[in-house]
């Protein structure tokens, strides 16, 4: 997965609640850094979101 679409793609509305527990920040604001490149923790924000992503597509989800 190379871009944030490819990512989003595998993502459910409850992952966005598991990006925001690995980064210490709410839901709301991992949705929101995904979408704001120029944001100071965008990058840790789409790490955390491969991670999230790559587990359930082992899971088959």
């Amino acid at each position: 997965m190379s871009n944030i679409q490819e990512i989003k793609q595998h993502l459910a509305s409850g992952d966005y609640t598991r990006i925001g527990k690995m980064l210490g920040i709410s839901r709301k604001y991992a949705r929101i850094l995904l979408n704001r490149p120029t944001a100071s923790k965008h990058d840790e924000a789409v790490r955390a979101a491969q991670k999230v992503a790559n587990s359930n597509i082992d899971l088959g989800l």
